[in-house]
């Protein structure tokens, strides 16, 4: 019997970095990839504020393991684009610069 339910997972952030368009494009293609661990990820970027957004969708028996798949899944992604630094959106609070919504769908 499989208990999971399926979450959506919103974020915002900056990424101050150089290469901005390159490093999305990885973004995207690590959060593409079926061993990411999330369905349907949209990231949406601005070069010229250096601004990130991220919906995607995890599925997970609870609230905690829900926000650890969608922290592990973002995490992922700015490792793999080599990214060490960004910076909370200053329109939301963000809980530990990562997820900042997560609701069950």
């Amino acid at each position: 019997m499989n208990d999971s339910r399926r979450f959506r997972m919103s974020t915002s952030f900056y990424m101050p970095v150089g290469d901005f368009d390159s490093k999305i494009s990885t973004m995207r293609e690590y959060l593409q990839k079926p061993d990411s661990g999330v369905r349907y990820p949209v990231l949406s970027a601005d070069a010229k504020t250096k601004r990130v957004s991220l919906d995607l969708i995890v599925d997970a028996g609870t609230w905690k393991s829900a926000e650890d798949k969608a922290d592990s899944a973002l995490m992922g992604a700015l490792d793999a684009a080599q990214v060490d630094l960004i910076m909370p959106d200053t329109d939301k609070s963000m809980l530990d610069n990562r997820v900042t919504e997560l609701a069950l769908v």
